[in-house]
């Protein structure tokens, strides 16, 4: 039986497993009322004070997989744009990044670039209005993918996990995007001990690869079909986890995505992403409750009459 007690041990196996379900176009879950299509991709955060060798471990991953990573992305720089003063649009990451890993680093997104970051990360596509460029025409196609620019439009699809990485407290943010950001994640605070950073000033990896391959079948290279008795194993274990209801799909989901890239069930994978999501949903609640409180102490002396 795998065991994951160790950081990079954690942090090597949902990296691997994000990087392999970008292989898997499709993935059908069998549910007991009917099918059930299902992004393939799981994204994942690393979330770690200054410090902390976050960014040493972004770099190792885009070393592994010959990758650069991209910081502190702007919105054109996601999405693309096309500027006044010329007339060939500059695609953005998510674009760049099909196919592949989309690594962020130093993240800490104005609004704008968060709500749209949540639809490519959801639905792997985007589509917005410019304010320039009507005249500039592009079309770049990837086998189903495609980046176009038309009429002062860009729309996009592509193929990508993301894994970010962070140096903010974002899982103690009240703002409602930020909650969703994590709900699309795995997010993973990574809290070194001494002991850890010792090994790791000795040259100690915090990432190694391991190429998996998603086990398709003879018909279809493409698809993974979960069976009902595998979906509803993972449906149950994930009840019993006992996790908020806000996470309960999204902790779902992610575990379909996990047997879908191993062939598998990993219940101490399983575990791990619960306990991780519902860490991040605590911490969320708690700083909820915080700020009704101190709203509630608000109210009360603003209601005081002299």
């Amino acid at each position: 039986m795998p065991h994951y007690g160790e950081p990079r041990d954690i942090i090597s196996k949902l990296v691997n497993i994000s990087c392999a379900s970008i292989k898997i176009k499709e993935l059908i879950l069998k549910e007991p009322h009917g099918d059930f299509s299902l992004r393939p991709q799981m994204h994942f955060i690393i979330l770690s004070e200054p410090g902390n060798i976050k960014s040493t471990v972004i770099s190792e991953i885009a070393r592994v997989h010959n990758i650069t990573p991209y910081a502190s992305v702007t919105f054109p720089g996601l999405v693309g744009t096309v500027y006044k003063t010329g007339k060939k649009p500059i695609t953005g990451c998510a674009w760049e990044s099909r196919n592949k890993i989309m690594l962020l680093d130093e993240f800490n997104p104005k609004e704008e670039t968060m709500i749209a970051l949540l639809r490519v990360l959801e639905d792997q596509q985007y589509k917005r209005q410019l304010g320039t460029g009507k005249e500039t025409k592009t079309n770049l196609h990837d086998d189903d993918l495609y980046y176009m620019v038309k009429n002062g439009v860009i729309e996009l699809k592509t193929r990508t996990s993301c894994v970010l990485g962070s140096m903010m407290y974002l899982e103690y943010s009240t703002r409602k995007s930020t909650q969703a950001l994590l709900t699309r994640c795995v997010p993973y605070r990574f809290k070194p001990t001494i002991e850890e950073l010792r090994e790791i000033s000795m040259g100690k990896k915090l990432y190694t690869h391991d190429n998996i391959n998603p086990i398709f079948t003879e018909n279809d290279k493409h698809c993974i079909v979960i069976q009902e008795n595998d979906y509803v194993s993972i449906v149950d274990f994930v009840m019993k986890e006992k996790v908020d209801n806000q996470i309960f799909m999204r902790a779902i989901g992610d575990c379909c995505r996990c047997f879908a890239v191993l062939g598998k069930h990993d219940y101490d994978l399983y575990n791990i992403i619960c306990k991780l999501k519902q860490r991040a949903m605590n911490c969320y609640n708690v700083m909820i409750n915080i700020e009704n409180e101190q709203r509630e102490k608000i109210d009360k002396y603003a209601d005081k009459s002299d």
